[in-house]
């Protein structure tokens, strides 16, 4: 199982990190997704900060990291493919990644992928740029709509193969699922004996109120926040 030395914190100006493989890291399920990782061309794609060069190292810490590797990995990956609600073009190619991260039944981090999954989901396009001759930000809007479809289509089938499982899962990543199903407009139709099974009566209202996008008012802003509270309270604990 080839793992990276090291990886890399764009946020700690590309500051050196030793990756630490936890004990139990399965090579079975971790080499194929490191292969993978390896074999996207990343430095030819633009997250938040320029070049993604700095995503397959926080990917493969993420991949096989201990806890405090996990952790950094996330935290640096999540601010270079997610940022402040924007996703880039590095965010389409770490989709299928995450998904199997979430599909990985013995990964300890299989909630944060979800989360970070539902962020990129939340998004409303794919951000495409580079400076321009007198380094002006120049965005490329024909590939940015080629890119979000991809995006989509990925990050809907990847959630419908996990949800036809849901069952089977942990209460955490039930709740983490219900979570994602937030964002995805096509999915959710077909899950609704899941969300119906799942969801407690006392926060349906924040439910409809995350999906359309309706809270107006610190009443509707306290309910969304007891949702998420309710959502993330297993994992928390």
């Amino acid at each position: 199982m080839n793992v990276p030395k090291q990886f890399t914190t764009m946020r700690g100006m590309g500051e050196a990190r030793a990756l630490v493989v936890r004990r139990d890291v399965s090579p079975t399920e971790a080499r194929p997704l490191l292969e993978r990782v390896a074999a996207i061309r990343w430095g030819e794609l633009y997250h938040a900060y320029g070049p993604a060069v700095d995503v397959p190292g926080q990917l493969a810490a993420v991949i096989a990291g201990d806890d405090a590797t996990r952790s950094e990995g996330w935290w640096n990956l999540g601010g270079n493919i997610h940022h402040q609600g924007t996703i880039f073009e590095a965010t389409v190619p770490a989709v299928p990644i995450l998904l199997s991260i979430a599909r990985w039944q013995e990964h300890p981090d299989r909630v944060q992928a979800l989360v970070l999954l539902r962020e990129i989901g939340a998004a409303e396009g794919v951000v495409v740029w580079r400076y321009g001759p007198s380094d002006e930000i120049v965005t490329d809007e024909d590939e940015q709509e080629r890119l979000y479809g991809v995006l989509r289509s990925e990050l809907d089938g990847g959630a419908a193969e996990l949800l036809e499982q849901w069952r089977e899962e942990p209460e955490t990543v039930q709740r983490s699922l219900l979570w994602l199903l937030t964002v995805l407009h096509d999915v959710r139709p077909q899950h609704e004996a899941f969300v119906a099974k799942l969801l407690p009566e006392d926060h349906r209202r924040a439910w409809d109120l995350v999906i359309e996008e309706s809270a107006e008012n610190e009443k509707d802003a306290e309910a969304v926040f007891a949702l998420e509270d309710w959502v993330f309270a297993e994992a928390a604990g």
